[in-house]
C-alpha cells in the first residue's frame, strides 16, 4: 500500500456502510487543528440534552419549560453524556473556523483524534482514550433528540441523532497493522442550521474540559444567560430542571453550596440568595453574573472579518461567538 493509501472503518450502524468495511482512499486533508476560539451552540449550553454521569445511563431525559421542550432518548449503548458533548464543542469550533474563512460547511468534519484529546485534556493517543471517543462517538451517533426548538427557521417534529455518520480513516504500517489517522464525523443538520444560518454560538473558556459535570452545566447555563453582562435569577428548582440533575432538592442545594463556596467557575460566580432559615426550598433564588473582575483579552481576531461570518449567519458573530469570558 502506497504511503497515501488509506483505508475508512465505519462506525455505527446508521452509517452508510456496514460495521468494519475497509476501502482505498487518497490522503485526506483534515479540518483540525483548532486555532481559534472554543465554541459551543446557544441553546445546547441552555438547556439539559446531556446525561451528567460519567459512566453510560439508560434514563430518558425529559424537560419542560414554558415554549422549550427536550425529549432525549437512549440506545442500547446509553444516552450521550455531558463528557461526550466535548467531541461537538469541539465540532462546531472547528465548523466556525470554517465558516470565518469564507468557506462551506455541510455537516461533515474530518480532524485528528490528538488535537481533540489536547484539546479536553486527555493525555495523548493513548488506546484507552481512542477507545473513549469510540463510546462517545457511538453513543452521538444512537442517542435520539426531539426539540421545540428551531434553528435556521426550521422546526421539523421528528427526531435526530447528534451524529448521523462517524468514520475512522487507518493507514497501515510496515507490518500491516491499522493505524487511526482521523475521524469524519457528520453532524446533524439541526445543529448545522444553528451554528450557518443562525450563528447562535458562545465561546467557552478552555478551562471548562476540566470541571465537573454539574459545574460544567452551571457554566453553561450562566454562560448563556450572562454573555453580556446581565444578571440572572431563578428558583432553586428551576435550576435544577436546567442542570439535569435528577437528585432530590436538598441535595441539589448542598452540591450548590459546595460549588458556590470554592466560586472557580471561569468568568462568573454564582450566588445562593439568603431566603432566612426557615423558608422553604421552593423559595430560594440563585442569583448568576459575570465576575466583577477585569476581563481577559479577547481572543485573537479570525482570519477573515467576523462580519462576514455575521452575514453568513445572520447575527453579530463579533459579539455572540467571541464574546470574551
Amino acid at each position: 500500500m502506497a504511503a497515501d493509501d488509506y483505508e475508512i472503518e465505519t462506525l455505527g450502524a446508521a452509517a452508510p456502510a456496514p460495521v468494519g468495511t475497509l476501502r482505498r482512499m487518497p490522503a485526506v486533508a483534515t479540518d483540525s487543528p483548532l486555532e481559534g476560539a472554543v465554541a459551543g451552540q446557544i441553546d445546547l449550553m441552555a438547556y439539559p440534552f446531556f446525561s451528567l454521569s460519567k459512566t453510560p445511563s439508560k434514563r430518558a431525559i425529559r424537560f419542560v419549560e414554558d415554549a422549550v421542550s427536550v425529549e432525549v432518548r437512549p440506545s442500547d449503548r446509553g444516552v450521550a453524556t455531558i463528557y461526550d458533548k466535548e467531541i461537538l464543542i469541539y465540532l462546531a469550533s472547528l465548523a466556525i473556523e470554517r465558516l470565518e474563512r469564507g468557506e462551506t460547511f455541510d455537516g461533515v468534519l474530518t480532524f485528528t483524534a490528538y488535537d481533540f484529546f489536547k484539546l479536553a485534556g486527555l493525555s495523548g493517543a493513548s488506546g484507552k482514550n481512542y477507545q473513549r471517543l469510540a463510546g462517545s462517538l457511538d453513543r452521538l451517533q444512537g442517542t435520539q433528540v426531539r426539540t421545540t426548538i428551531e434553528t435556521g427557521g426550521v422546526n421539523i417534529d421528528g427526531w435526530f441523532s447528534w451524529v448521523s455518520e462517524a468514520q475512522v480513516i487507518f493507514t497501515r504500517d510496515a507490518r500491516g497493522e491499522k493505524r487511526a489517522r482521523a475521524f469524519r464525523v457528520r453532524i446533524t443538520d439541526w445543529l448545522v442550521r444553528a451554528i450557518a444560518a443562525d450563528g447562535s454560538v458562545l465561546s467557552y473558556d478552555r478551562s471548562y474540559f476540566q470541571l465537573s459535570a454539574i459545574e460544567r452545566r452551571l457554566y453553561e447555563i450562566t454562560r448563556a444567560g450572562c454573555a453580556r453582562g446581565e444578571v440572572m435569577t431563578m428558583d432553586l428548582d428551576t435550576l435544577r430542571s436546567r442542570v439535569g440533575v435528577t437528585s432530590p432538592l436538598k441535595k441539589f442545594r448542598q452540591l450548590l453550596a459546595e460549588i458556590v463556596a470554592r466560586d472557580d467557575l471561569p468568568g462568573y460566580r454564582v450566588t445562593i440568595l439568603d431566603a432566612g432559615p426557615r423558608a422553604p426550598l421552593s423559595r430560594i433564588q440563585v442569583r448568576m453574573s459575570m465576575r466583577e473582575t477585569t476581563l481577559p483579552s479577547p481572543p485573537p481576531p479570525p482570519r477573515r472579518p467576523a462580519q462576514r461570518f455575521g452575514r453568513l449567519a445572520g447575527k453579530d458573530y463579533a459579539q455572540r461567538a467571541l464574546a470574551p469570558d
